[in-house]
């Protein structure tokens, strides 16, 4: 099941609100309006998939052999045993954000840093025996993680996380795993649904195969491949618009949770039902949003003559409006990722496909 991320729903959302908001308040109520949006969009957005944070919380202390000690912070906590032989050391652990995580995982907790220097400052790898390692994760949302597989993972200083060979306590939310080294630990689980095929949103297929969708109510029509998804009603409703298609790339398809679009491309189309005046009347009178606009220009695209404005701002991406018969319309467009390019000439001939009905 493909679920569409948040950024779909707040970006638009937020865009077209604003846009709402320009064409009906006075500036004074717009800055106010504006704040409001900006704070609910603030609490909506899930967290960030692959985030690096600063250190939010530290334990550190000395050990000397040849106790048994338990280290702990934050729901980890690490035993080393007795009989581990090793001189006197400073331990250290540090919380950080969540990791950087494999294709078909999901990130639990965030990442544990386990770091032990001696004395004269020189690190402290790998101990000569096991320390037990564990992890409590009864405050953390399973929404999307197959509680069975859940495991904790280890990463060195190459950075690559290895599945440890762990056991989890389902009754009291609790995993756990030995290990001799030092490094990087973090809690993860397989993701329930099964990742977006590599290449799936990229494959091109041509025009004439592709899928189309007309509204008599509003008088076009607009063409998109089969393989993109498209905003449901109740999306739509939050987006503010009447059409809406996006597809994520390798990257973000793997994993396709709620979150901001960082890999992809998002197309969707604003009415503004009858309008007499020019396209610079429609810019001048307010009626987009109070983004900057970095430039504007005139671009033809499948016979098409649009307005072109690229937009600055917290939400960027491009404007697409046209007027024809008395029919205002804009398209707002938002590529983004590593196969950008590939996405934008895609998505420059679903814009090539638009067409106003009479």
């Amino acid at each position: 099941m493909t679920i569409l991320p948040n950024f779909f729903k707040t970006r638009e959302y937020l865009r077209n609100k604003i846009r709402s908001i320009n064409f009906h308040l006075k500036d004074k109520t717009k800055t106010i309006a504006l704040i409001v949006i900006l704070l609910s969009l603030a609490i909506i957005v899930k967290r960030p998939i692959n985030t690096t944070v600063s250190t939010v919380n530290k334990f550190d202390t000395n050990v000397t052999p040849p106790h048994s000690t338990t280290l702990k912070l934050e729901g980890l906590t690490i035993v080393i045993p007795e009989k581990a032989t090793y001189p006197p050391i400073h331990t250290e652990i540090t919380l950080s954000g969540y990791p950087s995580i494999p294709r078909k995982a999901e990130g639990i907790t965030p990442t544990y840093e386990f770091t032990v220097t001696l004395k004269n400052g020189e690190v402290y790898k790998e101990f000569n025996q096991p320390f037990t390692i564990s992890i409590d994760y009864k405050n953390h949302n399973l929404e999307e993680v197959k509680e069975d597989t859940i495991a904790i993972y280890y990463a060195g200083d190459n950075s690559e996380w290895i599945k440890l060979n762990s056991q989890s306590d389902k009754a009291n939310k609790i995993a756990t795993a030995t290990s001799t080294l030092t490094g990087n630990y973090a809690l993860m689980g397989d993701i329930k649904f099964t990742p977006q095929p590599l290449g799936y949103t990229k494959q091109e297929y041509p025009i004439s195969e592709w899928k189309e969708f007309i509204s008599n109510e509003y008088n076009f029509s607009i063409k998109y491949p089969p393989n993109w998804t498209v905003s449901t009603p109740d999306e739509l409703k939050n987006q503010m618009a009447i059409f809406s298609v996006n597809a994520m790339g390798d990257i973000q398809g793997a994993r396709q949770i709620g979150t901001e679009l960082f890999d992809g491309i998002s197309i969707s189309v604003h009415v503004a039902n009858k309008f007499s005046g020019t396209i610079d009347d429609w810019i001048k009178g307010d009626n987009l949003t109070s983004e900057e606009i970095i430039s504007k220009s005139q671009e033809t695209i499948g016979g098409n003559n649009f307005t072109k404005l690229v937009m600055g701002g917290y939400m960027g991406g491009e404007d697409y409006i046209f007027n024809k018969n008395g029919w205002m319309y804009t398209i707002s467009y938002y590529v983004v990722g590593v196969d950008k390019e590939i996405f934008d000439k895609i998505g420059k001939e679903v814009l090539s496909t638009f067409n106003v009905l009479n």
